[in-house]
């Protein structure tokens, strides 16, 4: 498990802006296709829903990812995602 800074946008909308993620990435052995599903936190008053984002890494790494589970609590939003394909370098 990789730990990364990253945005997160939502078309050209910044989401949330350096935050720490957790990163699981590997290969589909069938398809050969890159996977990968994470996790962040989001402190009071930061909120993302569940649905579609783009993430860009610290080092330069972009892809799409799924917001599929958020869970409130007193001291913030806990958020997990999915995401398959490869990350772009731009």
């Amino acid at each position: 498990m990789g730990r990364y800074r990253a945005t997160i946008k939502e078309g050209d909308k910044v989401i949330v802006q350096d935050v720490e993620v957790y990163l699981n990435e590997s290969t589909d052995p069938r398809s050969g296709l890159a996977r990968r599903s994470g996790s962040f936190y989001l402190t009071p008053g930061e909120h993302i829903s569940p649905g579609m984002y783009r993430i860009f890494l610290e080092d330069g790494r972009q892809g799409d990812i799924l917001v599929n589970h958020t869970s409130l609590g007193s001291g913030g939003q806990d958020v997990a995602f999915i995401g398959s394909g490869d990350f772009v370098k731009h």
